[in-house]
């Protein structure tokens, strides 16, 4: 370990020496994640060598200032996808189901991998709550990984298997189906740089609820206007706003299409 510090210790004294660079970075701060001493002595070593840096998102700047960039050296440029495909597709699967007899039935949607970083257990608990109240809710997990099995039987184990459906990995032209029979888009990460399934859900005008362990929570996030920023650890206070919004319908879509065209806007500044 010594060795592969000097090693990293000398790369950063010479990188740049002669040169002048540009960091790009996606790198932001977690309290429950310290990050190691060796890693912080050669980023700071690296920084203070630096032209100027490129980061996707605040978070991301925030951490390169702490590293000792000033602020007017990093320029933010988020991470995207190609959100009018989105926009567009999720629409006519909206309209499509506009024809088809009213379910009354209410849908939150998950999309991501099933592991632990993820904390998809909180949406299973968040469920638990819910029904104890109500029985018109249905979560909708997309994605696969290696909580499946453990997931499926946490579900059995409060008789939430009609409740919590879980539908694997689907490819990108078929989110739009599931998105378009989607009330809310529920984001609880543990830990994402970013998360760019938030721009996706965005773009198909769904009020989201996002953990504040989300990169892009703190760009794409107007709190009441396009979604809200939730700790998932406070399950009883993300049961009671999930109630309160589905019981206001309107509500609900003018969020969704708050946040539609916000990220609509968010992007074409960055282009």
């Amino acid at each position: 370990t010594i060795k592969v510090y000097l090693r990293s210790l000398r790369s950063a004294l010479t990188f740049g020496k002669n040169v002048p660079f540009i960091i790009w970075n996606g790198s932001i701060e977690a309290a429950y994640r310290p990050e190691g001493w060796m890693k912080r002595t050669v980023r700071r070593l690296i920084a203070k060598r630096a032209t100027a840096a490129v980061a996707y998102g605040s978070r991301a700047k925030e951490y390169l200032v702490k590293l000792g960039f000033l602020p007017s050296r990093v320029f933010v440029g988020i991470n995207t996808v190609d959100t009018s495909f989105f926009s567009r597709s999720t629409e006519k699967a909206r309209q499509v189901r506009a024809s088809a007899p009213a379910s009354g039935v209410y849908h939150l949607l998950s999309i991501g991998y099933l592991s632990p970083r993820k904390n998809v257990h909180q949406l299973i608990e968040l469920m638990r709550l819910l029904h104890a109240q109500r029985k018109d809710v249905v979560l909708d997990l997309v994605g696969d990984g290696s909580e499946r099995q453990h997931l499926e039987a946490l579900a059995r184990s409060y008789g939430l298997e009609d409740a919590v459906r879980f539908h694997g990995y689907l490819q990108k032209d078929e989110l739009p189906a599931v998105m378009a029979e989607a009330s809310l888009f529920l984001f609880q990460t543990d830990f994402d740089i970013w998360g760019l399934v938030l721009n996706e859900a965005m773009a198909a005008g769904l009020p989201v609820i996002c953990s504040p362990n989300a990169g892009a929570a703190a760009d794409l996030i107007r709190e009441g206007e396009t979604g809200y920023i939730m700790d998932f650890n406070q399950l009883e206070d993300v049961a009671a706003k999930v109630n309160e919004l589905l019981s206001h319908p309107e509500r609900c879509k003018q969020i969704g299409a708050n946040a539609a065209g916000y990220i609509s806007r968010f992007v074409a500044l960055q282009n």
